[in-house]
Formats: C-alpha cells, sequence, structure tokens
C-alpha cells in the first residue's frame, strides 16, 4: 500500500495547527439588543479588539462605532442596555473585571458619560430595567444582601426593596407602572420565585 505525502505549503501560509486555534480565536459578536421605542439603535458586544466592548450600531447610517476601551473589558458578565428611546446606552463600569461596581450611562453618539447612582457604593450588579423616566437598578452587597433603587433624573436614589436573599430585577412592563423581580426570599437561590411589583 502506497501513501501520498502532503504537498509542501506555500511559504507565505500559516501552519495547519496556527489555522485550528484561530478558529477559536476569531472575533465574537454578542447578539444584539435594540431600543424598544427606536429598533434602529442596536448595542452588541464584541471581542474584535481582543476583549468585550460595547459596542453601537445606528442602522440608519450604518455606522458602527466602540462605546468602552478598558483594559480587562466591558460587559462581558453584565450585559450594557440601550434606554427605550435609544439615545442613551447604560454599562457596567466594575473594577478591572471584578464584577464590583456601577452603572455608567452614557450618550449612544458617544462622550456625555456619567456615573448613574453615584452616591450608591459600587455593589454586584442584580439586574438593570430601563423605563423611559427613570431605572431600577438591582445591587448586591455582602453585609447589605439585594437591593433594587429607583433612580430618576436630578433625584436621589429611592430603595423599593431590600432582603438578605439574593434577587435580581428583571424588566418593567409596557406601561411603565411594573416591574418583575425574581427572588429567592424563601431560601432557594437555583429556584427562585416572581414577584411583580408595583
Amino acid at each position: 500500500m502506497t501513501t501520498s505525502l502532503p504537498r509542501e505549503r506555500d511559504a507565505g501560509a500559516p501552519p495547519a495547527q496556527a489555522r485550528w486555534r484561530q478558529r477559536f480565536r476569531a472575533p465574537r459578536i454578542t447578539f444584539p439588543t435594540w431600543a424598544r421605542d427606536d429598533p434602529e439603535r442596536v448595542v452588541f458586544l464584541s471581542n474584535a479588539s481582543g476583549t468585550f466592548e460595547v459596542h453601537t450600531w445606528d442602522r440608519r447610517t450604518g455606522e458602527r462605532r466602540r462605546l468602552t476601551v478598558r483594559t480587562e473589558g466591558t460587559g462581558y458578565r453584565v450585559p450594557a442596555r440601550l434606554e427605550t428611546d435609544g439615545r442613551h446606552v447604560w454599562w457596567f463600569d466594575d473594577a478591572k473585571g471584578n464584577e464590583l461596581g456601577q452603572w455608567v450611562r452614557e450618550a449612544f453618539a458617544g462622550g456625555d458619560r456619567r456615573r448613574m447612582a453615584a452616591d450608591l457604593e459600587p455593589a454586584y450588579s442584580a439586574g438593570l430595567a430601563l423605563a423611559s423616566a427613570f431605572a431600577l437598578i438591582g445591587r448586591s452587597r455582602g453585609g447589605e444582601g439585594t437591593s433594587v433603587y429607583l433612580v430618576r433624573e436630578g433625584e436621589a436614589p429611592r430603595r423599593l426593596y431590600l432582603h438578605a436573599q439574593s434577587a435580581s430585577v428583571g424588566d418593567v412592563s409596557r406601561d411603565e407602572s411594573m416591574f418583575v423581580l425574581s427572588h429567592s426570599e424563601h431560601g432557594d437561590s437555583r429556584n427562585r420565585a416572581l414577584r411583580i411589583m408595583d
């Protein structure tokens, strides 16, 4: 039985092993999300720069822009969100990727970056729900448990919920009168219950 030897590669072609590795190192893009009232404005994550960063895409103009540039990356564990009108993006600013941080609000077109609820200490994210005139920020801290704050422009954050067990903010109803909270007040954080709150 005779076997044929593989032909020699071109001098400039990468070796097979390098191609194999390139498949797993190819840039990734997360599933995009769009603004509720302006679906032409989209936010997504991509690691094309080497770390996951928040990107915006204006589908009307085709313009794509990287919103964040951080050594440790942004948003892989806590995804960025668009406000209902698409004018601002919220992303979680954690210190060196340790997941302990605060939400930042930035204009879709760039600039105008502000830390939201800055007077609250950094915490682990327990969800974010955005409405047209307010936000609900879920937070978790070791000694405090889980809390949910109502944040309105120009007002101090107001606590709506606090419990020692874990919980997270879901979303706001379309009429923005209620929101959903998944919680483990019964002691089972793997099988949570849902509560609708006014």
